[in-house]
């Protein structure tokens, strides 16, 4: 017989996406698809490039960006002409800005209270502070599940009465489907935290950061990771080198072993 030990965990639907939610009803969520025979958009309407504002074509001359690899619309809610236009009709990738598209489903479909639980069970008789039996986490898919809530659940878990567990901890993923954790990845690298698959107990965004620090004989790069794990292994190839500061992205790269799923590899300075 299992027992509850704590109030569910329950963070609400996070501030940014309600917020992004209330702007979208702010500003009233109408799609407009401008293309062949929309009339809101005719020739006339429709700016060119060169006609964009100083500092933005700036930008856009600064990155080489050819110009029908971008598109434009800027336009008063309730108005029938657009204050600007580029390239509107343009099929385009659309990036991060599909986040809009989730979101609303997201808000119209679940609501903007709903939250996620994660539930803590003692498998077994509590005897002066003792657990004696394992101690189930059922996950229920909670996004942001991070260090902090972690911690929080276990002070919690300590104030009911728990100070040792003579046991295993259980970790019960099976609150989504299998097919949630098929589903395709946006690219081969699976090794970026934009393509980590759902998961019922996943924490931290099932990610790691690496901080990187000069080593003090002027030739090595010292790694650390946040949160450490005992199963993760660093291949270090990275040496340090005279020069300015051209950013991570430019000077150092990291993969995957094609031998070991648990360890990474830098290299680079």
């Amino acid at each position: 017989m299992s027992t509850p030990l704590l109030q569910p965990h329950v963070p609400r639907l996070r501030a940014w996406l309600f917020c992004l939610g209330c702007l979208l009803a702010v500003f009233g969520y109408q799609p407009v698809l401008y293309g062949q025979g929309n009339e809101s958009l005719n020739a006339a309407q429709a700016n060119t490039a060169a006609s964009l504002p100083g500092p933005l074509l700036r930008v856009i001359r600064g990155h080489g960006l050819p110009e029908h690899s971008y598109s434009m619309l800027v336009q008063e809610v309730g108005s029938d002409t657009p204050l600007l236009a580029v390239n509107p009709a343009l099929a385009l990738n659309p990036a991060s800005t599909i986040k809009l598209l989730t979101t609303f489903v997201a808000l119209e479909t679940l609501g903007p209270a709903y939250t996620w639980k994660t539930e803590l069970y003692a498998l077994g008789p509590v005897v002066d502070g003792v657990l004696e039996g394992d101690l189930l986490l059922k996950g229920g898919g909670d996004p942001f599940l991070v260090e902090e809530q972690l911690r929080s659940m276990l002070k919690t878990l300590r104030r009911s009465g728990i100070e040792h567990i003579r046991g295993n901890l259980i970790l019960d993923g099976s609150y989504f489907d299998a097919s949630v954790g098929a589903a395709e990845r946006i690219d081969n690298e699976v090794g970026r935290a934009y393509n980590t698959r759902p998961h019922a107990t996943i924490a931290n965004f099932q990610a790691v950061t690496f901080y990187f620090y000069p080593h003090p004989n002027g030739r090595e790069v010292i790694i650390r990771s946040d949160p450490v794990l005992p199963n993760l292994s660093i291949d270090n190839r990275l040496r340090q080198r005279d020069g300015a500061c051209s950013g991570y992205q430019r000077g150092i790269s990291f993969s995957l072993s094609n031998t070991n799923s648990a360890e990474v590899i830098f290299s680079g300075s």
